[in-house]
């Protein structure tokens, strides 16, 4: 018997596991009331900065001011396994600020040893008390990203009446298919 219509291959989506493709944490050090009587151990930015300035000329990063930035020191430290991150010390508002340190990075990028020694490296800029001060953590940006094959992105996109506005952003690539799509809702 003749087929009159193609059969259609079934193309099983393949979904891979998430990871933590961006995260930025701020450490409540040298924020608030305490900072501003002299309470705590970091009060004085000056021996950070002088730190600071010393791990620059020791070529363990690279150091700079920024002032549409809220902070009063930027750092960028390359880590062992290659990986970029930034990380800026002393709050330009600390009553206001929720930590006096933030750290900025792509999880993904990272290969063994490199928190540890991201770790290390703040540890001696601040001091010792930036291991309690670590527990206190704030994650203020988390972006996962999931891997999704055998799918056209397209096919996944769903439209609610009343949903609430999002910002989406997409790469488009080879024949206008997109590959990337990031939602940011509002």
């Amino acid at each position: 018997m003749a087929k009159s219509k193609k059969e259609k291959k079934v193309v099983i989506p393949i979904v891979h596991e998430p990871i933590i493709d961006w995260l930025t944490f701020v450490a409540p050090w040298g924020v608030g009331p305490k900072y501003l009587r002299g309470d705590e151990e970091g009060d004085a930015f000056e021996p950070v900065q002088a730190r600071l300035e010393e791990m620059t000329q020791e070529g363990l990063c690279k150091m700079w001011r920024d002032a549409g930035s809220r902070y009063r020191v930027r750092t960028r430290v390359t880590l062992p396994g290659g990986a970029k991150v930034l990380v800026e010390f002393g709050a330009k508002d600390p009553l206001n600020q929720k930590g006096a340190v933030r750290v900025d990075f792509n999880p993904s990028k990272l290969e063994a040893g490199d928190i540890e020694y991201l770790h290390a490296f703040i540890r001696r800029a601040i001091g010792k008390s930036y291991d309690t001060h670590l527990l206190d953590a704030i994650v203020n940006r988390l972006d996962m990203a999931i891997d999704v094959e055998n799918v056209l992105l397209g096919d996944l996109l769903v439209d609610y009446k009343g949903a609430h506005e999002t910002t989406m952003f997409g790469k488009r690539v080879k024949k206008n298919k997109v590959e990337t799509m990031c939602y940011v809702p509002r």
